[in-house]
């Protein structure tokens, strides 16, 4: 694995530098805000889907009702 590693053509992020210092990236308060804003919502709907029972018979009489 090391040889495919080796030899690729983009040059290092960090230009090689030895011992580069660890890099933490944070947000700022706004970008925060809105990050914790979209996971609720991601929440949300996974929640919703989770309402959804695909072993119902409502739902089959849907799926037949579009393939015709």
């Amino acid at each position: 694995m090391t040889g495919y590693f080796n030899n690729i053509t983009e040059s290092a992020m960090d230009g090689n530098k030895a011992n580069v210092p660890p890099i933490v990236r944070l947000f700022s308060e706004e970008d925060e805000k809105k990050f914790n804003e979209l996971n609720k919502e991601i929440g949300t709907v996974k929640n919703k889907m989770k309402a959804y029972d695909l072993n119902s018979q409502k739902y089959k009489d849907w799926l037949v009702k579009m393939q015709n």
